[in-house]
């Protein structure tokens, strides 16, 4: 990308570079903006803070980071890692979204108005900084205005642009600083800048993007690189000496930037990094709704591009924007696909084993792609020989291709329950209290709800994107997200409450699972009301204090254990009562009582509506919540829960002398001859199959354990 300015000076001698401080400057940037208002903002009007740009609880996240920065440090906390999420362990903030320079940029309209208002003008000054800065880079290589004036439109309101803003992420829609980094080296290349001015310029734009979003920082490395080397590769011979010190200038930018952010360095790599990928490579590419939503803007652009490239496919520039735009729709394919019993790795997957650029979405490199687009629109516009009416038809065609878009619900009431907008919980939470709210993680908006506050109180949870490592290892935490099956539910609560020194929990009206998390926090309460839209408990310490000493590690066991157990004990029952073995559900062995509704803890549905689902076994039976009894027709009876080895060989222990059959994972039979034992980290469904007489004997077995 760094080369699009040496080839241009290179094709055909047509190009005239333009100072791009120029008039016009001020107007492009206020035209952007009007149209911001225009599409994302209109809706605000009177309600700039109530209602939020975008959806979902990414916007109450981004807002909790407006608040945090400027309070840490006003307060003399370290900024980059926070005790007020995930406490007490606390998360260390550069491996999520924290955009700590929008977030000091925004600190005087944060202390006067609020998080709210100051989110909603940072989201509206996104596209229009975008299109602004990428018009002043095309204006620099057409010297002309209008074509420069939509090429920027086309960076700044295509579909990549309104796809972040439907989902309110200001570090992907912040991308400013991208085409700045273009014209700062491209200006070097012409000879606008000396390699020091360059140097340094590009340095500051490369730490201000460092600053607003690591994942950008990290993509626009990626594929400046690889567009420098292809312009390297097609490079007349009389720039080679200006492209090696254009080279040496951008190494020498690098390590200016490190050390410009180094304390934020520092913190990025002290402590290691989460392991793997943030979001699963293989569910990180376009799916059909993605290409939905793309696909008619990009129609005329593609066009143009083709059009353009085709005409003047012997010209370096071509080659660079050509070469770079297929590079980057490779990398944006699958990362994987099989041919017969061949599996073929494309680049994509080789980019998803790459240290840090895993943790980047591909779905989100397009936005280069329309850099290219707006580049292509502004140079095919400049130089086409069409009459000014063809072009300004041609133009209004292109504009209206991305309207389609504008037509989208942008904001959003802001989710945030009265108990805190009126203050109302400053009468039930202390200073410093670690709270446990719900609806818990990115499934509520608990970051706002803490931010709303002025960072009154702590949280055992938090919405980061990825999360401590720790809280995985507690199995009650697995069912804050999805309908768990744990009867014992009881105890695993009050380890984890116990474990992560949680003084209170705060449960909306508006979580599905209340219901489930009222009768168990209830058992554990000294004090319970209803108040502002929320239930508050204040834990009673007597309650908590025999789980003291658990560890994750015994409270897993258990859970394990008592899940298998209850299961057997159901098919027992059912055995006894002469019912058919056949019939044999989860669903029937919780009509007839054999499991009580209250084990499937944090439901969200009904367990007596809800329908079945096939089983992941390759025979009969029903999965609900992670729990799953089934009978089969010949007359056995089967159980299953999921879990790692480790946890669940205890139990493979105990029922090895009695089970026909235990499958981990299906269909690998521990009990055949020379079975391998598997890893204790492998994780999988464990399935058991029982005769019937087996089950009784062993339900026997239990009762007699039980009366003595």
């Amino acid at each position: 990308m760094e080369s699009i300015a040496s080839s241009l000076q290179g094709a055909e001698g047509r190009m005239r570079y333009r100072d791009v401080s120029g008039p016009g400057a001020l107007t492009g940037f206020l035209i952007y903006f009007g149209i911001s208002f225009l599409v994302f903002g209109h809706s605000l009007i009177g309600h700039f803070g109530d209602r939020q740009i975008g959806g979902g609880s990414d916007p109450g996240s981004f807002m909790w980071h407006l608040v945090w920065w400027p309070y840490a440090l006003t307060h003399g906390l370290n900024p980059f890692v926070s005790k007020f999420v995930w406490a007490p362990v606390g998360f260390n903030l550069m491996w999520t979204t924290a955009v700590p320079l929008a977030s000091l940029a925004m600190w005087p309209v944060t202390a006067l108005f609020g998080p709210v208002v100051a989110f909603n003008i940072m989201m509206l000054l996104a596209p229009a900084l975008a299109g602004w800065t990428a018009f002043l880079l095309c204006r620099f290589i057409t010297n002309s205005f209008w074509p420069a004036l939509l090429g920027g439109y086309v960076f700044g309101f295509f579909a990549y642009m309104t796809h972040e803003m439907y989902a309110g992420e200001p570090h992907t829609t912040l991308v400013f600083w991208v085409p700045l980094a273009v014209l700062v080296v491209s200006q070097g290349i012409a000879g606008k800048l000396t390699p020091v001015r360059m140097s340094s310029a590009l340095a500051v734009v490369l730490a201000a993007q460092f600053l607003t979003s690591l994942e950008i920082f990290a993509t626009l490395s990626m594929f400046g690189a690889i567009a420098f080397l292809i312009g390297w590769l097609f490079t007349p011979p009389e720039l080679t000496r200006r492209m090696r010190q254009t080279a040496l200038a951008i190494v020498c930018a690098y390590a200016v930037t490190a050390v410009l952010v180094s304390p934020a360095l520092y913190w990025l790599f002290a402590f290691g990094s989460p392991q793997g990928e943030v979001w699963p490579f293989l569910m990180s590419h376009f799916n059909l709704g993605d290409l939905i939503f793309i696909l008619p803007s990009d129609l005329p652009l593609v066009a143009i591009t083709i059009i353009y490239c085709w005409r003047t496919r012997q010209t370096p520039v071509t080659k660079v924007l050509a070469g770079l735009a297929i590079i980057i729709a490779i990398l944006m394919g699958p990362p994987r696909f099989k041919i017969h019993d061949f599996t073929i790795i494309t680049p994509a997957g080789i980019l998803g084993a790459v240290p840090l650029i895993d943790k980047a979405l591909p779905f989100r490199f397009p936005m280069y792609s329309f850099l290219i687009f707006g580049i292509v629109a502004s140079l095919w516009f400049r130089n086409n020989g069409f009459s000014k009416s063809t072009n300004c038809t041609l133009a209004l065609l292109i504009i209206l291709a991305s309207i389609h878009g504008f037509s989208l619900t942008w904001s959003y009431p802001v989710d945030c329950p009265e108990f805190f907008t009126s203050g109302t919980y400053r009468k039930f939470i202390r200073e410093g209290d670690n709270i446990l709210p719900f609806p818990y993680g990115y499934r509520g908006n608990s970051m706002f709800w803490q931010a709303s506050s002025g960072m009154r109180f702590r949280m055992a949870g938090g919405w980061t994107g990825a999360h401590p490592a720790e809280f995985d290892e507690w199995p009650i935490f697995n069912a804050f997200y999805v309908d768990t099956y744990m009867p014992d539910a009881a105890s695993q609560l009050a380890a984890f409450l116990a474990h992560h020194d949680v003084d209170a929990a705060v449960i909306g009206n508006n979580e599905p699972g209340a219901r489930s998390w009222d009768a168990l926090f209830s058992q554990l309460s000294s004090f319970r009301d209803n108040v502002g839209g929320v239930t508050v408990y204040r834990l009673l310490p007597a309650a908590l204090k025999p789980y003291s000493f658990a560890t994750a590690r015994q409270m897993t066991m258990q859970a394990r254990s008592t899940a298998i157990d209850s299961l057997i004990a159901a098919a027992g029952q059912w055995i006894a009562q002469g019912l058919p073995i056949g019939h044999l559900s989860t669903f029937e062995a919780i009509h007839h009582g054999l499991l009580k509704p209250a084990w499937f803890v944090g439901s969200t549905v009904d367990v007596y509506t809800v329908k079945p689902i096939a089983a992941p076994f390759g025979s009969p039976g029903y999965l609900y919540s992670g729990a799953w009894l089934g009978g089969t027709p010949d007359g056995h009876v089967k159980i299953a829960v999921y879990g790692s080895y480790g946890e669940l060989a205890p139990s493979i222990a105990r029922f090895r002398s009695v089970a026909s059959h235990i499958y981990f994972p299906y269909p690998h039979d521990l009990l055949a001859s020379g079975a391998v034992v598997p890893s204790g980290e492998q994780h999988a469904y464990m399935e058991m199959e029982f005769l019937p007489d087996q089950i009784a004997a062993i339900a026997a077995q239990s009762r007699k354990s039980a009366s003595q």
